[in-house]
């Protein structure tokens, strides 16, 4: 039986059909492994924060928690687009959402990604700094249209082949899209990319290689959980993604 029909079987799918792993979690919080193409909360009733309220009343053992109170909330604390993979939080109750939500605001969170860029991005490291609209634009107009605000994102190069860069990213603001905004202000889209990469490229990378995702991965969070005082660092059980490691390796397109 396919995902898909195990799904429409019995009602909602849960984070086993989903391919959604458990990383960690704590009174009040969850660390999930996200496949690509999963919506976080753009699709109620098979979303994630539909699965995860449906698993945190049915099974909150699976999700870390004790048996929790009918009134609990679930809250998904930061955004991951559905065509990125990887660390996404999620805290229960309103106290933990505002600890956690807190922490985001005031920029204590670290993010770290692994992205699959087009081309040989020079110099190995730095920082990605142009400012960006708080709404994203598209291809033709990446940084987007209205007030541009201060945005900064750090990169290292991990590995290249000859068309094809891998980076580790730290996003220091909170842009929507902003690694894939700003990797395409610099020349460099994220392969895969359909928003912002070149209708060409993306043809290419499908027609004749298979490839279909985004290639960008969130591998890891560090934050304070609610109730400790120290911070703690959530890593995605993959590092780097197969279909991603593949294109890298095989100079494809």
């Amino acid at each position: 039986m396919s995902k898909n029909d195990h799904s429409k079987e019995h009602g909602a799918p849960t984070l086993e059909a989903l391919g959604i792993g458990v990383i960690a979690g704590g009174a009040g919080w969850v660390a999930l492994d996200k496949p690509c193409g999963v919506s976080v909360h753009n699709e109620p009733g098979r979303d994630l924060v539909s699965v995860v309220t449906q698993a945190l009343r049915s099974s909150p053992e699976v999700l870390r928690q004790s048996t929790p109170k009918e009134e609990t909330t679930v809250h998904a604390v930061h955004r991951l687009d559905g065509d990125t993979s990887g660390v996404v939080l999620f805290a229960f109750g309103k106290e933990a959402a505002r600890h956690l939500t807190r922490q985001f605001e005031e920029k204590r969170v670290t993010k770290e990604y692994i992205a699959l860029i087009h081309g040989n991005l020079v110099p190995d490291s730095g920082t990605w700094d142009a400012s960006l609209s708080k709404e994203a634009g598209g291809r033709n107009n990446p940084a987007g249209s209205g007030k541009r605000m201060p945005s900064a994102t750090t990169f290292s190069v991990m590995d290249r082949s000859t068309r094809y860069t891998l980076v580790r990213c730290s996003p220091l603001s909170g842009r929507k899209h902003q690694i894939r905004r700003h990797a395409k202000l610099v020349g460099h889209p994220i392969a895969g990319d359909r928003r912002y990469g070149s209708k060409r490229s993306l043809a290419v990378l499908e027609e004749r290689f298979g490839y279909g995702r985004l290639g960008l991965h969130a591998h890891a969070i560090t934050f304070c959980p609610p109730g400790e005082a120290e911070e703690t660092r959530v890593a995605s059980f993959v590092f780097v993604p197969e279909a991603m490691q593949a294109l890298l390796n095989g100079d494809m397109a």
